[in-house]
């Protein structure tokens, strides 16, 4: 067999080696057993909840459009009522502190250590570079989605060694059982449904934020942990 025959299955053997190693990291080589874990959590001040370019009203035709005027008032009307609930929510969720309690819990659980507060306390340190965080909509009569964009990483609190990192983008849609609504199971929300919650309402669905983002890190460290020990 000539050497340029063996070139394409050791370059793909190569390829699924580093794909390997950039899933589990250093995390086969270390043990977790009896010892402990912080959490540094780098995050926007707020979520980011139904603003911006995510969400955007595409008009077609002049038809459209002119059918489009009227109703929109009355949009405006009810997401600017909308905005106001949302930010006495946010003033009373502190959906980053749900989140960082939930993303350390998890963490600690996945890989079998003790949690700490204080991280200059900790054998191990997970850094969560919380990018941006919320629930968005294409539209008015768009489904509403949790969205989560972080980088994370678990470090040796020792020496800052990188043991495993990660990029995590997730989104799925807010349904009310998620959120704790009455209502069908599996009823996912739009964002007109959610410009008639109340403030309460729009409490758990922020809480509610906090656990999803907090779920999908831990996730993705449980995947690569799986893999680490086969």
């Amino acid at each position: 067999m000539s050497i340029r025959a063996v070139r394409g299955p050791l370059a793909l053997l190569l390829l699924l080696a580093t794909a390997s190693c950039a899933t589990t990291g250093r995390l086969a080589e270390y043990e977790f057993q009896d010892r402990t874990v912080g959490l540094v959590l780098l995050t926007p001040p707020r979520p980011d909840v139904f603003t911006g370019d995510r969400f955007d009203v595409v008009r077609g035709s002049w038809q459209e459009t002119l059918l489009a005027v009227g109703g929109e008032l009355v949009k405006e009307h009810q997401a600017s009522e909308l905005r106001e609930r949302l930010d006495r929510a946010v003033a009373r969720v502190d959906v980053a502190a749900t989140l960082g309690d939930q993303t350390l819990e998890r963490a600690a659980r996945v890989l079998r250590l003790t949690p700490v507060e204080e991280v200059r306390d900790a054998d191990f340190e997970v850094e969560v570079d919380l990018r941006s965080y919320g629930i968005a909509a294409d539209g008015w009569d768009a489904r509403a989605h949790f969205f989560v964009d972080a980088h994370v990483r678990l470090l040796d609190a020792r020496d800052g060694t990188e043991v495993w990192a990660r990029d995590v983008e997730e989104s799925d849609p807010v349904n009310r059982e998620y959120i704790g609504l009455n209502g069908p199971a599996g009823d996912v929300l739009t964002a007109a449904a959610m410009a008639g919650l109340e403030v309460h309402e729009i409490e758990r669905a922020l809480e509610a934020l906090g656990g999803y983002a907090a779920e999908e890190i831990a996730e993705q460290l449980r995947r690569g942990w799986e893999k680490a020990r086969r």
